[in-house]
């Protein structure tokens, strides 16, 4: 059975990606680099993908459930129904209880700010990959060592990108520097 798109889990891109580095392994020089480069690009697209899908799921959800909650505490229920006050009680509660966690979740695990991370690292890799195909700055010039300057470039951005996320993790003293860690 298939779950409705809205909570369904988007396919995992690892076993396609294992192949594309088998693939770019084998090769030599400037194929080897632009194989590489072309992998990086589909990761960092498809991990944005992911991200804001769910960026996007936990924000529907949280607003749904939001409005539900606050249109349930505006319906004013008679006791002719004969509903018991506690039960009216929680279904009143169990919106207010999604719309809780939904944006718990979503503020917790930060998949917007991941997606934006992401997508703006999948846009720096094209941007490498069209100069360095079209010859445009900074490749315009070089004759020699393209690819060695290629792969510099490229793995500044990728290491930038890493360094974005480890640094989430990294804790921090009162004025936001990077906290010294075992004194």
């Amino acid at each position: 059975m298939r779950l409705p798109s809205i909570i369904s889990r988007p396919e995992r891109p690892f076993e396609k990606r294992r192949a594309q580095v088998k693939e770019w392994m084998g090769l030599e020089g400037e194929p080897c680099a632009l194989a590489y480069l072309r992998d990086m690009i589909e990761f960092y697209d498809t991990i944005f993908l992911i991200n804001h899908g769910r960026w996007r799921r936990w924000q529907i959800i949280t607003i749904v459930s939001g409005v539900v909650a606050t249109v349930i505490a505006a319906i004013n229920i008679p006791p002719q129904l004969g509903l018991a006050p506690e039960a009216i009680s929680i279904v009143r509660a169990v919106p207010v209880a999604i719309a809780s966690i939904a944006a718990g979740l979503s503020g917790a695990f930060r998949y917007q700010g991941e997606a934006v991370r992401q997508g703006m690292t999948a846009d720096a890799l094209k941007s490498e990959l069209a100069s360095y195909i079209a010859r445009a700055e900074p490749y315009a010039k070089i004759d020699t060592d393209r690819v060695s300057h290629l792969m510099q470039r490229v793995g500044s951005i990728i290491a930038a990108e890493r360094g974005n996320w480890q640094s989430q993790f990294t804790p921090k003293d009162a004025d936001g520097a990077p906290a010294k860690q075992g004194s």
